[in-house]
């Protein structure tokens, strides 16, 4: 069985479930829209007993939810990440 929803694709085959994100004019980024979508639909799914196993996944073609595109979260500020070894500690300290 296949339910098309808004931002995503319902396919069911006996006890496989799979959600998969349809949000290609964006990249399949994820709005809170979307997400709102995929929670009710695992929702959906945790009612049916017929149900084993949920898979998500994101058309292969385009890569899931790219950075900058996607207006209704914020960007968040750019953090510098300590490399690792000898000089860790004393780089972290200094980006507090």
């Amino acid at each position: 069985m296949i339910k098309e929803g808004k931002y995503t694709i319902l396919e069911t085959r006996g006890a496989v479930a799979k959600i998969t994100i349809n949000r290609p004019e964006k990249r399949n980024a994820l709005s809170r829209d979307t997400i709102r979508e995929i929670l009710a639909v695992f929702e959906e799914l945790r009612t049916d007993d017929s149900i084993a196993v949920v898979l998500t996944r994101e058309p292969v073609i385009l890569p899931i939810a790219q950075g900058g595109i996607c207006p209704s979260f914020p960007p968040r500020a750019a953090r510098t990440v300590a490399p690792t070894g000898a000089d860790n500690r004393a780089r972290t300290t200094s980006l507090k």
